[in-house]
């Protein structure tokens, strides 16, 4: 998976949220999102839809019409070539993720959530839950509009789909240049059994330290190639303690502008890294998200309601 893989993006942004006024230009954050969109697209050569949800089962066309226009007149000429524009009434998250089901998107790009002193981070309730279960890889962009270098984190567990959160990354940082960081917590199963078995220290340390040997050299044999095949050599970092927490002070430490990580949806969480490690960090952190489902992943939204 690379950026020059994707054929198709959805768009979707609020028309309704505060900030837009007819008489000027959309919100920052929306067009820090579309300017993303139009660097996506140069790299990949992507159709792009364009699309917004009016929330509501009941709307009239005169607020379907008014949404329209606000996308055609006011978001659509910052974005370049030719664009799908899509209306849609409902719940916001559910209709998204029908569209990409209908259409076959392969990524779904989201404006981030206006700053705020309550809630810092960029992703609102409609983010959250088509992270939590779109199937194909969601960018929730930046607030601002930055061109040039970025600092890409990975954070990885050593899952089946761990080397798609790895290719993209790679691919983003061969595209753009910058930095390219893998994090990864380790895990220790076994230690609570070996604990009630009596195992001594020494017995407990040499485990974890296998752990992390066969971590350290999993991320080498799935990382080596990528660097030699991109030029872009990862710096590796491994911590002890919560997932969740060491990830948020790791996009810290680092001055991370992306981060990209795996996620699985199940009912009520976003998972893939320790159980609901995912929704935690994307609950913490302000730099941009990029969210990737295994292979195979089946939305419990459907087509139909």
């Amino acid at each position: 998976m690379s950026v020059d893989r994707f054929n198709s993006l959805l768009v979707c942004v609020d028309v309704s949220a505060r900030g837009f006024d007819e008489e000027g230009p959309p919100p920052a954050a929306v067009q820090a999102c579309l300017s993303e969109v139009n660097w996506i697209r140069e790299q990949s050569g992507a159709s792009v839809t364009l699309m917004t949800v009016v929330e509501g089962d009941d709307v009239d066309s005169e607020i379907l019409d008014l949404a329209r226009h606000r996308l055609e007149e006011i978001v659509l000429p910052h974005l370049k070539g030719d664009v799908e524009v899509a209306v849609s009434h409902g719940t916001a998250h559910v209709e998204i993720i029908r569209k990409v089901l209908r259409d076959g998107h392969d990524l779904v790009v989201l404006s981030a959530r206006r700053a705020g002193r309550v809630h810092p981070t960029l992703v609102g309730s409609v983010s959250l839950h088509v992270l939590r279960q779109c199937p194909c890889p969601v960018f929730v962009a930046p607030r601002t509009s930055e061109t040039g270098p970025k600092v890409v984190l990975s954070a990885v567990a050593l899952h089946d789909f761990t080397s798609s959160v790895l290719e993209l990354s790679a691919a983003v940082v061969k595209l753009r240049g910058g930095q390219w960081h893998i994090y990864h917590c380790p895990e220790y199963p076994a230690e609570g059994g070996m604990r009630l078995k009596g195992a001594s220290v020494e017995e407990t340390e040499t485990y974890e330290a296998g752990v992390r040997k066969h971590a350290w050299d999993e991320l080498h044999q799935l990382c080596d190639p990528l660097a030699e095949q991109t030029g872009v050599t990862p710096e590796f970092w491994m911590s002890e303690g919560l997932p969740s927490e060491q990830i948020v002070l790791a996009v810290r430490k680092l001055k991370a502008d992306l981060l990209v990580l795996g996620t699985v949806g199940r009912p009520g969480l976003v998972a893939g890294l320790v159980g609901n490690t995912a929704e935690k960090v994307i609950h913490s952190v302000e730099c941009s998200i990029l969210a990737v489902k295994p292979e195979g992943f089946e939305s419990s939204v459907g087509l139909e309601g």
